[in-house]
C-alpha cells in the first residue's frame, strides 16, 4: 500500500515540477530578461564566493570516520559554503528590509 502511494508521490511531484518551470519559463520570457539573469547571475557570484571563502579543513573529521561516517574534505566545503551563503543571503535580505523601512518613513 505504502508503495502505491509513493508511486502517486512521484507523479504528482513531477506535474508539479513541469508546470512550475513551464510557468517560470513563460513568466521569464514575458517579463525583463536582462533584469533576471542579473538576478542569477548575482546568486551564482554568492555561492560561488561563498565556495571560494570555506576551506573545509576546519573540522576534525576522524571521530566522523570512527563512526563509519562518509564526511570528507570536500563534503565539509560544500556544508560551509552553504552556511556562508546563507549568511550572506540573510544579511542582504535583512539590510534590503531595513532599506525599505527608512525609506518609507523618510517620503
Amino acid at each position: 500500500m505504502i508503495d502505491n502511494m509513493l508511486y502517486v508521490t512521484y507523479v504528482v511531484l513531477a506535474i508539479i515540477l513541469t508546470l512550475v518551470i513551464l510557468f517560470v519559463l513563460k513568466g521569464l520570457f514575458e517579463g525583463d530578461i536582462k533584469k533576471t539573469l542579473l538576478s542569477v547571475g548575482a546568486f551564482l557570484a554568492i555561492l560561488f564566493i561563498a565556495y571560494a571563502m570555506s576551506s573545509g579543513t576546519d573540522l576534525d573529521l576522524t571521530p566522523f570516520r570512527d563512526k563509519g561516517m562518509d564526511v570528507t574534505e570536500a563534503t565539509s566545503k560544500y556544508v560551509g559554503a552553504g552556511l556562508y551563503a546563507f549568511y550572506a543571503l540573510a544579511i542582504i535580505a535583512v539590510a534590503s528590509m531595513v532599506y525599505a523601512n527608512i525609506k518609507k518613513l523618510i517620503n
